[in-house]
């Protein structure tokens, strides 16, 4: 067996913490080298130095007690923060699909420190790729931008936009895909996620404009000439012209009209959402001609060329539209641009803070604040006669700049009574459990071919305990016993309180939770 490879150390500052962070791209300081490590690169971007991964492996103890491995990314941020100079030591671990640096008090690692997967590579260079080929200024792969907070896999220069693509394999927490979203989307980038999970999967990438492609066993067939057309199986809509009345996709087959939301039609001709890829005309001088449905390089052509644009749909999820027929759509239902590219931003733990090392505290803007008292106005109590006019409702209470949400006392739901909870509240948060299961019952039916049927909740004062306020929804003939608090889950929902808020069953859950054990999805047949 041959010798391992001999290294020769690089003379180093006299204290590592005395490193000048803004010398470096971000990467991981190896102390006894005197290099930078950059976990994203080939031989972790030294292909001189082979044996580099087995050396730092095996250069024990990490962490504070070897002092070894340095978080660049850390130390700089901490500079932009006007912090003093304090190092932030890392350990080198075994993941369950790959080694990652690890912060050794225990935080999750930064994405730029997590090597990457095969299939992230491929679908990174095939995006890159096509908007080389689309007629981009400048493409830059994993790039830093002055000032940025997030680096992302592919950004890309345009003649109208400056597109940032992020690529995402595995699955996160719709918390993180808001934190990453937002700072992206604060540099001026339209932002783009690829991911390659099932179409069922994608349930924590629907807030943020998103393309889902299928997910294939060789990550060789990402390539384009493995694959010249990749089809698209979610992440966007297209639209068909149908006189007032027509069953509307985006509101669980509703036939009210979509500008008076009433059951009698206007008579007029609207836009309609669907599926149907024959009712979209794509440009015929496209780099990237559409086939029998638009595949990814069409679509990434699109976004780039401003062809396409996101919409929020209803304040549940973001899709990407035709810009032919956009104003058309906006004008009818509403929402804008920035309303899809701004999701509602990560709240801030009861401790006052977000994560130590890359955000900073954040205030709501008043479109945050405009769409929470319009999504979450007080409802009529659900299981009770409607009135015969429609009650002139007010907002709600909800936290404003001065007052964040994490300044306010709660309840937690699930791990104690609730004293004092109102009917009227709880009604109101059921009204919007019941829209949130019938959104994802609709979701099912675009990704599935199979609609749940949601029936209207009763209340059920006979399960009412420690002030929750019981009802029963019945979801595909089964009764699902709702047990809901009587507190303004919209303060509770904007923290990261991680504690059950409602039960569903017997069984305590949060809410996201709870809106997925609410719709039971049968198993699937092969």
């Amino acid at each position: 067996m041959a010798s391992p490879p001999t290294y020769t150390p690089i003379p180093g500052p006299n204290s590592t913490w005395d490193i000048d962070p803004y010398a470096f791209a971000d990467g991981v300081y190896y102390v006894p080298a005197g290099i930078e490590l950059q976990p994203r690169l080939p031989g972790f971007g030294h292909p001189e130095l082979p044996g580099l991964r087995e050396r730092v492996a095996n250069d024990r103890p990490h962490g504070i007690s070897g002092q070894k491995l340095l978080c660049l990314l850390c130390m700089r941020l901490r500079a932009d923060q006007g912090l003093p100079p304090a190092p932030v030591w890392m350990t080198f671990v075994e993941g369950p699909h790959h080694p990652v640096f690890r912060h050794e008090d225990g935080r999750s690692p930064h994405a730029e420190h997590t090597p990457e997967s095969n299939i992230h590579k491929a679908l990174k260079d095939r995006e890159a790729a096509t908007w080389t080929a689309a007629g981009a200024t400048e493409v830059k792969v994993e790039a830093w931008r002055p000032r940025a907070k997030r680096r992302p896999d592919v950004l890309a220069v345009g003649a109208r936009l400056t597109v940032a693509g992020e690529i995402q394999h595995t699955t996160l927490t719709p918390t993180a895909v808001n934190r990453r979203q937002n700072a992206l989307a604060a540099a001026g980038d339209r932002v783009v996620w690829t991911t390659d999970r099932d179409s069922a999967d994608v349930a924590f990438l629907r807030q943020v404009p998103h393309l889902a492609v299928p997910a294939l066993d060789d990550y060789r067939l990402y390539r384009h000439d493995r694959t010249p057309q990749l089809n698209v199986i979610s992440g966007w809509t297209v639209f068909e012209t149908q006189r007032c009345g027509w069953s509307d996709m985006w509101r669980g087959g509703s036939t009210r009209c979509p500008i008076t939301e009433r059951l009698e039609p206007c008579g007029r001709l609207h836009l309609y959402p669907t599926l149907n890829p024959h009712a979209y005309r794509p440009d015929p001088d496209a780099r990237f001609p559409c086939g029998s449905s638009p595949d990814l390089d069409h679509l990434l052509e699109g976004i780039l060329t401003d062809r396409w644009r996101p919409y929020r749909v209803g304040g549940q999820r973001t899709t990407w539209i035709p810009t032919t027929v956009y104003n058309d759509v906006v004008g009818e239902r509403g929402g804008s641009v920035e309303a899809a590219e701004r999701p509602r931003p990560p709240a801030a733990s009861r401790s006052g803070g977000t994560r130590v090392c890359e955000q900073k505290a954040t205030k709501r803007s008043t479109a945050d604040l405009a769409y929470l008292t319009e999504k979450f106005r007080p409802a009529q109590p659900l299981g009770i006669a409607p009135q015969t006019t429609k009650p002139q409702a007010s907002p709600s209470p909800v936290p404003t700049a001065e007052a964040p949400a994490h300044g306010v006392q709660l309840i937690i739901p699930g791990m104690q009574a609730v004293e004092a909870g109102a009917l009227e509240l709880a009604a109101a948060n059921m009204a919007v459990f019941v829209e949130a299961v019938r959104d994802r019952a609709r979701i099912e039916s675009d990704v599935r071919g199979y609609t749940p049927e949601v029936g209207h909740p009763v209340r059920d004062a006979a399960a009412d305990i420690d002030g929750r306020f019981g009802w029963v929804l019945p979801v595909n003939g089964r009764d699902q016993v709702i047990l809901m608090p009587g507190v303004e889950l919209v303060r509770l929902r904007d923290t990261e309180v991680s504690a059950p808020c409602l039960f569903v069953n017997g069984s305590a859950w949060w809410w996201n939770d709870a809106v997925s054990m609410a719709v039971p999805i049968p198993p699937r047949r092969t």
